[in-house]
């Protein structure tokens, strides 16, 4: 009897567990819009950036890669792509930087690493042990907006 009881339980947690990650997903990403852009879709950086994610072409072409790892559809990099490839591409990229975090730190980041992580890159990111107080100035400015925003 305890068997089934155990059985039932992870067979609810694996139905619920993918609703709460694309819920906490969903906050992210609004987050990362927010802190990005104030979630307005623009070019920004010079014309480097686009989206309200501000993805760079370069990120754009890596998390292009990531995708098509994963059998993903892919799009072209384009000066005003639309919102919703963005958030795609945007939501590939934070899983990504979250499994990186997961192999090497052997443990799931916080929002606010995990958004670090996006503004920065990995590498910058772990070059300051993913501690935000130790980024320069601005990047500490965007984890504030990203914070106001993921934990209204």
């Amino acid at each position: 009897m305890g068997l089934l009881n155990v059985s039932t339980l992870c067979l609810i947690l694996a139905l619920v567990a993918p609703s709460s990650h694309a819920s906490e997903m969903g906050r992210v990403l609004d987050a990362v819009s927010w802190a990005e852009s104030k979630g307005v879709p623009t070019t920004g950086d010079g014309g480097r950036s686009v989206s309200s994610y501000q993805i760079y072409d370069i990120t754009w072409r890596h998390i292009t890669e990531i995708r098509k790892a994963k059998g993903l559809k892919t799009y072209p990099h384009s000066k005003h792509p639309s919102e919703s490839v963005a958030r795609e591409y945007a939501k590939s990229y934070l899983e990504w930087l979250s499994e990186m975090h997961q192999k090497h730190r052997l443990a799931r980041p916080s929002p606010e690493v995990l958004y670090l992580m996006y503004t920065m890159g990995w590498s910058a990111a772990r070059a300051i042990g993913f501690d935000y107080h130790l980024a320069p100035s601005y990047k500490q400015n965007g984890v504030k907006r990203f914070r106001l925003k993921y934990y209204e």
